[in-house]
């Protein structure tokens, strides 16, 4: 949420663990939910508040089971900080599949590959001009994402909601999180 909205009573709720703003959601709103996995969060946009969702999910097996209607749109892809293909490592946790290896189950010879886009490009492709909800759920690669976009992209965000998955420690990017949530801050989240 904005600053300027910090001392005003608003509507928010806990959706799979992200909170949003929900009393500015409608049929107009536009969200963008990067590591879907089965829809929940999608679904919920779209059935409960009528808003356009691009529901984006990496790994094919769970895109097929993922929830889909007229409100939300489905996209087989990997979101990171580049255009092609990419290798998706998958775990014994099914929401766990990652672009890296995170988890001590998942093994480097265990992986699919997945078609890979920045979110600049996908956002364009889609031609989407505003963005009132961007939630990034993509296992360990939110900060190749987020150094990957610049301010003006991030400005053009509404609200965003993001799990950072620092505390795998393996992964070592406690200082690249803090570093992304002072630039956030500076652009008024």
């Amino acid at each position: 949420w904005r600053n300027w909205l910090s001392n005003v009573a608003v509507k928010s709720e806990n959706i799979r663990g992200h909170h949003i703003r929900t009393d500015c959601l409608g049929p107009d709103s536009i969200a963008v939910d990067l590591g879907a996995y089965e829809g929940e969060f999608s679904k919920a946009l779209g059935t409960r508040w009528g808003a356009r969702v691009l529901a984006v999910e990496a790994n094919p097996a769970t895109f097929e089971k993922s929830f889909f209607n007229e409100n939300v749109t489905k996209f087989n892809l990997a979101i990171s900080d580049q255009v092609g293909t990419v290798k998706l490592y998958l775990g014994s946790n099914p929401e766990g599949h990652s672009l890296k290896v995170l988890h001590r189950d998942a093994c480097i010879d265990n992986y699919v590959e997945v078609p890979s886009t920045t979110l600049s490009t996908f956002i364009r492709e889609q031609d989407v001009k505003k963005i009132d909800v961007l939630k990034v759920d993509i296992e360990g690669s939110e900060v190749a994402l987020f150094n990957s976009l610049d301010d003006e992209m991030l400005q053009g965000f509404y609200q965003v909601s993001v799990e950072f998955h620092d505390f795998i420690e393996s992964l070592k990017i406690a200082s690249d999180v803090e570093a992304i949530k002072r630039r956030m801050q500076r652009l008024g989240f």
